[in-house]
């Protein structure tokens, strides 16, 4: 009787496992079983494996593939990954031309029809792209996220990396609020600018220490996320401006020691500003 109890309890929670995962996972069971849907084809001669929705036309997949090699480009030179060697992330890549079909994979709170990514802990990744992200700029910012999961791993970066840091990081390669430069001076400067402008000149500010989620990131109006954005991307230009050429190579490498983010960061910060709030000088 023992021995029928036993293996039933196993039968049951091998069947009680998937199913509990599908309904706990739903987005991230459909990007791994996409190869199976009718509803998507592969896309060949592309870096990473990438599913479009079967009704994508063809002008619309050559334009993705010149977008996912631009892409490619910019996420090299951003993060000194010399020809030859692979990048870090590893993510697929779906894309969708239909919103519904985006909220599916993406989640139905997605903030955008743009792109989002998904990570699991034991490291495969997805990127989606909606009927908004066939650009280099979506394309490469979902990367650059991806890029950082591929270096330190999903553990890491959920326990340690600041929502307001992996925003920002992804904005130094796309250029939606910046200009395409590899000064990053210049590109903060420029990012200063544009955040004073929106920020009614400094009178809405945002403390970065309330922008440490996902959660705390993108809730609230569509203008806190614009503030967020540009104060991360302001903040983050500031710090690699000022911890120089090799700033985001070594806070990697501590990082992958074990440092906390923050020690590692103000470390490598050779002119902390004075609050955590976006109103630091040029440096």
């Amino acid at each position: 009787m023992r021995a029928i109890s036993l293996r039933n309890w196993l039968s049951g929670l091998l069947i009680a496992l998937p199913i509990g995962y599908l309904f706990l996972f739903p987005e991230l069971f459909r990007c791994q079983t996409v190869r199976f849907s009718a509803d998507f084809v592969p896309l060949a001669h592309t870096p990473m494996p990438v599913y479009v929705q079967r009704t994508t036309p063809d002008s619309v997949k050559k334009v993705l593939v010149q977008h996912i090699t631009a892409s490619t480009g910019r996420l090299r030179t951003f993060w000194n990954v010399p020809a030859g060697k692979q990048l870090a992330g590893k993510a697929g890549i779906i894309f969708c031309t239909d919103p519904e079909t985006f909220n599916r994979y993406c989640g139905a709170k997605a903030e955008s029809s743009a792109g989002c990514s998904l990570g699991a802990p034991w490291g495969e990744s997805w990127l989606i792209l909606g009927p908004d992200g066939n650009n280099v700029d979506v394309i490469a910012h979902e990367r650059c996220h991806d890029e950082l999961l591929g270096r330190l791993g999903w553990w890491t970066v959920r326990q340690e990396i600041p929502q307001w840091f992996n925003e920002g990081l992804a904005l130094m390669v796309d250029y939606r609020f910046s200009p395409a430069t590899r000064n990053n001076r210049e590109r903060y400067i420029r990012l200063h600018d544009e955040w004073l402008f929106r920020g009614q000149s400094g009178q809405e500010s945002i403390d970065l220490q309330e922008l440490g989620t996902m959660q705390d990131f993108f809730s609230g109006s569509p203008y806190h996320v614009l503030m967020a954005y540009l104060a991360s991307a302001t903040e983050v230009a500031r710090w690699l401006a000022v911890s120089g050429p090799d700033g985001l190579t070594r806070l990697m490498t501590h990082l992958e020691a074990g440092e906390p983010f923050g020690a590692a960061y103000a470390r490598l910060d050779r002119k902390p500003a004075r609050s955590t709030k976006n109103t630091s000088p040029a440096p």
